[in-house]
């Protein structure tokens, strides 16, 4: 399939898979932030606060310029360098995973702070950042995110591409199926999911902090180790790992199906 196809299956994907699963997300992040003397109940009412607000401005762009940018360095890679296909894989998901974890850092801002509470919805979550703190505010804690997120990424596609190459080499097929690519997907999630814990308690506290600028990742870390113990970086660990694997399923299953709607109607050139 050709880079815009990639681009807009991913985006389509992201968007319906970020839709999907925003409640367990934001029951993570629940567990994340309320501590003990405000414990991580269960709060009907936030888990679907946001959800419109952050899906239009993160999850849908955020996909779409990753597999843009993802599909144009590999094809440079493998065409114009002479890197083998599996070699190709690591290094242009990991130039992707950059410029759509930047793209995505707003929305998830928003999304921390209306699925806490702190916002009544996305766009008071957006009048209020702006007002109060300009466009800086919407980019509190990048750090964090950038840690978190291009890892995860570039290994979760890393890891899902070579399975997926592996399976197509031993069934003796070029390509899987959506379902096929769905269990893979799940699969892929899972480990990445564990490790990168810890920075994601780390993001969701500094983002959802009471002071602007928020404490550094250092500081923060120190303070939560100190008066929490270690186990609480490992907060919303269960629901995130149910999380990134239903998220690796549905997304990747989407994708497939996405792709395979626009080769029909558009041709595989696109």
């Amino acid at each position: 399939a050709g880079f815009a196809t990639e681009a807009a299956a991913g985006a389509l994907a992201g968007f319906a898979t970020e839709a999907l699963l925003y409640p367990l997300d934001a029951y993570k992040t629940h567990q994340q932030y309320f501590t003990s003397e405000s414990p991580a109940r269960l709060r009907w009412k936030l888990l679907y606060r946001g959800v419109l607000t952050v899906t239009s401005i993160g999850a849908g762009p955020c996909y779409g310029v990753f597999f843009a940018v993802n599909e144009t360095v590999k094809h440079t890679l493998v065409h114009s360098l002479d890197f083998s296909p599996s070699l190709a894989t690591l290094p242009a998901a990991i130039t992707a995973a950059f410029p759509a974890a930047v793209v995505y850092i707003p929305a998830d801002t928003i999304k921390k702070r209306t699925q806490t509470g702190i916002e009544a919805n996305g766009l008071a979550a957006i009048r209020s950042i702006a007002t109060s703190q300009g466009l800086a505010g919407f980019f509190v804690g990048w750090r964090a995110s950038l840690i978190r997120d291009v890892p995860f990424t570039s290994i979760k596609i890393f890891t899902f591409q070579q399975m997926a190459m592996a399976y197509t080499r031993a069934v003796e097929r070029k390509n899987i199926s959506p379902s096929e690519a769905a269990v893979i997907g799940g699969l892929s999630g899972v480990t990445t999911a564990v490790v990168t814990n810890p920075i994601d308690v780390i993001n969701t506290r500094m983002k959802s902090h009471a002071t602007h600028p928020p404490p550094g990742i250092l500081a923060l870390t120190a303070t939560i180790v100190r008066s929490e113990g270690m186990p609480a970086l490992f907060a919303g660990l269960a629901p995130r790992v149910v999380l990134k694997a239903m998220t690796g399923t549905f997304f990747w299953g989407a994708h497939r199906r996405f792709k395979h709607w626009i080769d029909a109607r558009c041709g595989p050139a696109v």
